[in-house]
């Protein structure tokens, strides 16, 4: 490999080009390839401002409802998100999150009806909306979300 004293050596019009954005790829070192050792900066202004505002609500009961409108989507999302992550979990109870991550799909009792309802009617309920059901366990979270298209708001929430 050579010194950095012999690639200034050899590359000084490359060093002044660098600041002007770009710099010959130097052939014995595979790091600088495809890639500039001198980095310019990036304004990121206009993408970051196209992420829409999140909004927190705090209901009566203490719930928070985090919101976000983006005109633009054709899809609508409403997730749960529950502080049950692998983090709160001892040796006596690990993988509990993840198990009950699994199993709230398997089927559920509707409240306030009487009835059931079978791990086929819910997939049938999101399938007719265009929609999708999932769930995730991270370390902090254990997150149960659907997705679906528009009519907007779909009925989501009643499904988690």
């Amino acid at each position: 490999m050579r010194s950095l004293a012999a690639l200034v050596k050899d590359q000084a019009p490359a060093f002044v080009r660098a600041y002007a954005g770009a710099v010959a790829p130097v052939a014995s070192s595979p790091f600088l390839r495809f890639s500039n050792p001198y980095p310019t900066p990036v304004d990121t202004t206009p993408l970051l401002s196209t992420i829409p505002e999140t909004n927190i609500t705090t209901l009566d009961n203490g719930l928070r409802v985090a919101t976000e409108a983006n005109p633009h989507a054709e899809t609508a999302t409403v997730g749960i998100w529950i502080n049950s992550g692998s983090r709160f979990e001892t040796d006596a109870n690990n993988g509990t999150a993840h198990f009950l991550e699994h199993i709230l799909f398997k089927g559920t009792k509707v409240m306030g009806a009487g009835g059931s309802r079978t791990v086929k009617d819910l997939e049938v309920e999101i399938e007719n909306m265009g929609g999708s059901l999932n769930a995730y366990t991270g370390r902090e979270q254990t997150c149960y979300y659907a997705k679906a298209r528009p009519p907007f708001p779909p009925p989501l929430l009643p499904l988690l």
